[in-house]
C-alpha cells in the first residue's frame, strides 16, 4: 500500500515534537526551576550534582567565622559554629519535592528552601554556656539562623525569669557630701545604672560615661570609687585605678579613685567569669547605694585596709620682720599622712592589691628675722615687713638657690672643723642649730659643736634645701663682713667655699 507524501511528512513532524518535547521533560526533571534557592543560595537551572557542590562551598565559607552570637539586653554568649551539621543529600532531595507541580511535567518556581541542619548538642563548648540559659530553645533559634547560613544574632531564651534569678554579689552605699550635685549625680547614674558586665568584657568607666567634662569629676570620683567597693567584694579584676592622693570624706583610706581622662586617668577591671555582671546604682536622699549583681553567687569575698602607717608631718619655718624676737605664729596646723595597704580575701588567702601614700601636710610656722641680711653672694635682701612679704621671700629662696637632692651626700668627715676663736663657719652653725641651740650672737661665736655626734649628722642630712637656705641667711645676718679685719687669705675663702657647699649641696 502507497503511502502519502503529506502522511510521512505529518509521520516525520510528529516525530520531531515528541523528541523536542522529551528534552524539555527531562531537562525540567533534572534541573531546578527559575527562582529556585537553597539557604539564600541561587541554584535555577543547576543539576542536583551542581547544586550540591555550591551549597558544600557555601557552606565551608561560613564556617570560617567561629561563632554565633546569642544575646539580650544583658548579656551575649558565644556558639561556635563547629556544633552545626549539613545534610546536603536531604535538603535537596526535599526541595525536589517542593518543586512539582499539580500538571506532570511542570514545576513550581521560586521555591526557597532551608538546609536541613543537626546540632551536636553534646559538645563539649556548650557547657561554657550560663546556666540559667536555656539551651534547648536557644540552639534551636540559633538552628533557624545556620539553617540560613546567616549571621544575624540568636536571641538568648532563659530558662527562667532573669531578673527573679539575679544575686547580689557585693553592695555598698555612700554619703553624698553637700557640695556634690545630685542633678549630675543623677544624670550619670542613669547612664550606668543596669549596665551588664558581659563574659570576659572589660568594662571602662570613662569609656561608658564619655564624654566627660572638668565640672563633673567630682561626682565621677564618687561614684568610681563605690564601683571599686563593690568590685574588691567580687572575682573581678582590677586593671587600672588611680589615686586621688587624698582621702575624701566619703571613702576609707586605700577605697578611693581618681579619674580624669585628660590625663588618662580612668577605673577599668574585668569579668573572667562564664556569667554576666550588672551594676545597680539607685541614689536615695543623701546616699548612693550601688550593687553588683549576677545570676550565680559567688563565694564571699572581702577586702581589708592593712598596715596603716602614719606619716608625721614636717615642721616648715617662715620667717618675716613683723614678729618680735622670741616669738612665733603658727600658720596652718600639720596633718599627719598615711600610708595604706588594701588585701582581697579570697578563698582564705589574702592578695595585695594596691598600696596607697597620702602625703602629710605640713605644719608652718611663721618666726622673726633680722632686716638687711646677705645672701651666698653678698646681696641685701632687705626687709621683710608683715605676712605678705611671705611668698616673696620663698620665690627668692627658690631662685636664689634651686638645689638638688639627686646623687650627693654631705661628706662630713672632710669639712673643717673651723675657728674656734672667731666666729663660726657655716658648718659649725648649721652643727650649734641641729643641737638645739638658741643663742645670742655673742655665745655662738664661743660655741663648737663636734661633728662626730650621730644624732647631729642624722639631723644635718636631713636638712632639706629650703630650710639650708635660711640658716645661710641666719649665718650672713650673724656673720657682717668686718672691713677691719681686712682680706681674708684666699686659701681661707677657698676652705669656706667648699664647707658652704658641702651644706647646701645633697
Amino acid at each position: 500500500m502507497m503511502v502519502s507524501k503529506k502522511t510521512v511528512i505529518l509521520s516525520l513532524l510528529s516525530l520531531i515534537v515528541a523528541v523536542f518535547l522529551g528534552f524539555l521533560a527531562f531537562q525540567g526533571l533534572t534541573k531546578y526551576p527559575k527562582g529556585t534557592q537553597v539557604a539564600g543560595v541561587l541554584v535555577e537551572g543547576m543539576s542536583k550534582k551542581d547544586a550540591s557542590a555550591l551549597l558544600h562551598e557555601k557552606i565551608n565559607i561560613w564556617k570560617t567565622e567561629e561563632f554565633l552570637f546569642a544575646q539580650s539586653e544583658h548579656e551575649e554568649v558565644a556558639i561556635p559554629r563547629s556544633i552545626f551539621h549539613f545534610d546536603i543529600d536531604t535538603t535537596l532531595n526535599q526541595l525536589q519535592a517542593r518543586t512539582k507541580g499539580w500538571i506532570p511535567l511542570v514545576k513550581k518556581s521560586n521555591v526557597v528552601q532551608p538546609l536541613v541542619v543537626e546540632v551536636e548538642k553534646n559538645n563539649t563548648e556548650l557547657t561554657n554556656l550560663p546556666t540559667y540559659v536555656d539551651i534547648h530553645s536557644t540552639l534551636t533559634r540559633a538552628s533557624t539562623i545556620a539553617s540560613n547560613l546567616d549571621d544575624h544574632i540568636v536571641e538568648i531564651e532563659y530558662a527562667v525569669d532573669r531578673n527573679q534569678q539575679l544575686a547580689i554579689v557585693a553592695e555598698t552605699s555612700i554619703t553624698i557630701p553637700s557640695e556634690l550635685s545630685n542633678p549630675t549625680l543623677n544624670n550619670l547614674i542613669s547612664q550606668l545604672n543596669g549596665w551588664s558586665i558581659k563574659s570576659e568584657e572589660i568594662f571602662s568607666v570613662s569609656e561608658a560615661l564619655s564624654p566627660i567634662t572638668d565640672t563633673e569629676l567630682p561626682e565621677i570620683n564618687l561614684i568610681a570609687s563605690g564601683l571599686y567597693s563593690v568590685v574588691l567584694q567580687s572575682n573581678l579584676t582590677v586593671l587600672e585605678r588611680y589615686s586621688q592622693g587624698s582621702i575624701p570624706v566619703y571613702a576609707e583610706p586605700g577605697i578611693e579613685v581618681s579619674i580624669n581622662p585628660k590625663v588618662d586617668k580612668d577605673f577599668i577591671f574585668y569579668n573572667p567569669n562564664v556569667d554576666s555582671y550588672t551594676l545597680g546604682l539607685v541614689l536615695d536622699a543623701n546616699q548612693l547605694h550601688i550593687k553588683l549583681e549576677s545570676f550565680v553567687p559567688e563565694d564571699a569575698l572581702s577586702y581589708h585596709v592593712k598596715n596603716v602607717s602614719e606619716v608625721q608631718p614636717r615642721t616648715v619655718y617662715r620667717y618675716s620682720k613683723g614678729l618680735s624676737p622670741g616669738t612665733s605664729r603658727t600658720i596652718q596646723e600639720g596633718v599627719s599622712g598615711l600610708e595604706v595597704e588594701v588585701y582581697r580575701t579570697e578563698q582564705g588567702e589574702e592578695k595585695l592589691v594596691s598600696r596607697d601614700f597620702y602625703p602629710p601636710e605640713p605644719k608652718i610656722v611663721l618666726l622673726p628675722i633680722s632686716s638687711g641680711m646677705l645672701t651666698e653672694n653678698g646681696t641685701s635682701i632687705g626687709s621683710l615687713e608683715g605676712e605678705n612679704d611671705i611668698s616673696d621671700f620663698d620665690n627668692f629662696l627658690q631662685n636664689e638657690n634651686p638645689g638638688t637632692n639627686e646623687g650627693n651626700e654631705l661628706d662630713l668627715g672632710n669639712v673643717s672643723e673651723g675657728n674656734q676663736e672667731g666666729s663660726l663657719d657655716f658648718y659649725n652653725f648649721v652643727s650649734a642649730y641641729c643641737a638645739g641651740m638658741e643663742a645670742e650672737k655673742g655665745e655662738l661665736n664661743s660655741y663648737y659643736v663636734e661633728a662626730e655626734n650621730e644624732e647631729i649628722r642624722s639631723c644635718i642630712e636631713s636638712l632639706d634645701n629650703n630650710q639650708l637656705q635660711l640658716l645661710r641667711l641666719m649665718w650672713a645676718s650673724n656673720n657682717p663682713p668686718d672691713t677691719n679685719e681686712g682680706i681674708k687669705n684666699e686659701d681661707n675663702q677657698n676652705q669656706d667655699s667648699e664647707e658652704e657647699e658641702q651644706i647646701y649641696v645633697k
